[in-house]
């Protein structure tokens, strides 16, 4: 699937621009590009199960997203991941599974608070930390910086 969208490029070597030695090689494509794939190949997933024989893959689920077979482009899964929000480890609630769990509070997307966090609540702290910040390069070799110090907000699974 990555390699689907390589592309030829090439570069011309001489004198005055003449071609007189031409170097090629194999370029991925763009790393959003393939990210963006990835993320609709995930989105697209298919679960499916072994055939009687064993010899094959069969579509577990009927619906009418997935009435087409699994090509060698799908991502395909076996087993549907667990929900953590209703898990039980032995007699504890899946509590020990999202406490603590970083999440983004301003978020509307996967990585919403409510959703990582099992409605169960959230903290949001302020934390104080030292960065880097007005780097410049010395001649000759090296670059020196100053520290800055930075609030940044972190919100964490209660």
């Amino acid at each position: 699937m990555v390699q689907k969208g390589d592309k030829i490029a090439c570069k011309c070597h001489g004198v005055s621009g003449s071609c007189t030695l031409k170097t090629c090689w194999q370029e991925l494509s763009p790393f959003r590009a393939i990210g963006d794939k990835l993320k609709s190949n995930y989105d697209t997933a298919m679960m499916v199960s072994f055939n009687k024989a064993g010899t094959g893959l069969r579509n577990t689920v009927r619906t009418r997203r997935s009435k087409r077979r699994a090509s060698k482009e799908d991502l395909i899964y076996l087993k549907p991941l667990p929900d953590v929000c209703s898990m039980r480890i032995g007699n504890a609630t899946s509590d020990l599974l999202t406490v603590g769990r970083p999440c983004n509070s301003s978020s509307v997307g996967e990585d919403n608070c409510d959703s990582l966090c099992c409605n169960r609540g959230y903290e949001t702290k302020t934390l104080l930390t030292t960065v880097k910040c007005k780097c410049k390069f010395k001649w000759c070799c090296y670059v020196q910086c100053e520290e800055c110090s930075q609030e940044i907000e972190q919100s964490l699974c209660l």
